[in-house]
């Protein structure tokens, strides 16, 4: 796949979130659909930088955006960490879509 840069529009597809729920990426119900890329679950930078968007997500929810967070790790592993969130969470152990 090739590299992709700001705004770069990509087909819809559809993954399971870490509580096994579908979902689909863009989000075709809100404007914009920001992807986050994180290394592993419990990583003390990742984890910080999260709990700032936390922070601001009534802002980033009334301006049209969906937050979707990728992490190198199984469910398992991310469910200590990022259970809470309220984002859209995808394990991605196998760095598929990395």
């Amino acid at each position: 796949m090739p590299k992709l840069s700001p705004g770069h529009k990509i087909d819809s597809f559809t993954v399971k979130d870490l509580h096994g729920t579908q979902a689909t990426i863009p989000d075709t119900n809100r404007r914009f659909t920001h992807l986050q890329f994180r290394r592993f679950a419990g990583c003390p930078i990742c984890n910080l930088h999260l709990r700032s968007v936390i922070q601001r997500k009534a802002d980033i929810e009334q301006a049209g955006i969906t937050e979707i967070i990728f992490f190198h790790s199984t469910a398992a592993a991310l469910l200590p960490y990022e259970s809470d969130l309220g984002l859209v969470v995808i394990p991605d152990a196998e760095r598929k879509w990395y």
